[in-house]
């Protein structure tokens, strides 16, 4: 999967990979639990290399939904 960058950027907005290595890892972590368990709208493109039999995906616009997107499985 490629895409790191814009993945990062939708979660820690227009923080740097630096500014975020540096941040405090509670602070890190209370970033990261705010997206656990949340809709997201993801689009992407999907590459399939016959040849090789390797499939490339590339996210980009990632936007959090609102909670109400969210089904419940039972």
């Amino acid at each position: 999967m490629i895409g790191y960058k814009a993945a990062g950027e939708a979660i820690f907005g227009k923080k740097s990979a630096t500014t975020v290595e540096e941040m405090n890892i509670e602070a890190v972590a209370d970033i990261l639990e705010n997206w656990m368990e949340v809709p997201i709208n993801v689009h992407a493109i999907i590459e399939y290399d016959m040849s090789k039999g390797k499939t490339r995906v590339s996210p980009y616009n990632i936007a959090r939904l609102p909670i109400d997107y969210l089904t419940e499985y039972s």
